[in-house]
């Protein structure tokens, strides 16, 4: 990601979240039963014995239930991905982690508290003169977030996060995602 396309993406987030704080406060946090939500944004990715961390793209997806106005229930999968050129060709990283999530959400707040844990992927594929030649290497999943939502209307909900996700994979060891981003929410 160019400097020029980061620090858009960060004043666009800021002009959202300060739109969205205008118009807070006329809607409380309920959450009851049904949620679904996702989240784009950006990280820095780094890998056991790696050379450092490299930046790329980031999303999520979170489906679950509010078994309390205060606790969430929730399937949760969050990835990075970067493509990088190459002598060889296309060469692009993918980490993932797909886990079983609990969220906790500070009464009469829009704080909240994420994590959970299942397991996780990383992807190497290249891309050559049309052949695709790809691998995967899973393991143990954790993922960790922590944020503010704005409830903008009496279903939806938009703020930032900051995420922390983790990768224990048997050939390569370890690799980690610090990340951010917008999160969308809808409760029912």
């Amino acid at each position: 990601m160019s400097t020029f396309r980061g620090i858009a993406l960060v004043c666009a987030t800021l002009v959202l979240c300060i739109a969205a704080s205008a118009q807070a406060g006329t809607h409380p946090h309920d959450r009851n039963g049904f949620m679904i939500g996702f989240s784009v944004g950006g990280g820095s990715a780094g890998i056991d014995g790696g050379d450092g961390r490299e930046g790329g793209a980031t999303g999520n997806f979170r489906i679950g239930y509010a078994v309390r106005p205060d606790l969430v229930l929730h399937l949760e999968s969050a990835a990075w991905t970067r493509t990088f050129s190459e002598q060889l060709g296309d060469v692009t990283w993918t980490f993932s982690s797909t886990t079983a999530a609990v969220s906790y959400h500070v009464p009469n707040s829009g704080a909240f508290f994420r994590g959970g844990i299942g397991f996780g992927v990383a992807n190497v594929e290249v891309e050559t003169g049309g052949v695709k030649v790809s691998d995967d290497e899973t393991g143990l999943g954790l993922l960790f977030a922590t944020g503010y939502e704005w409830r903008l209307t009496t279903k939806f909900a938009l703020g930032p996060h900051v995420d922390f996700t983790y990768q224990n994979l048997d050939a390569i060891g370890y690799s980690n995602v610090i990340g951010g981003g917008l999160g969308f929410n809808w409760y029912w």
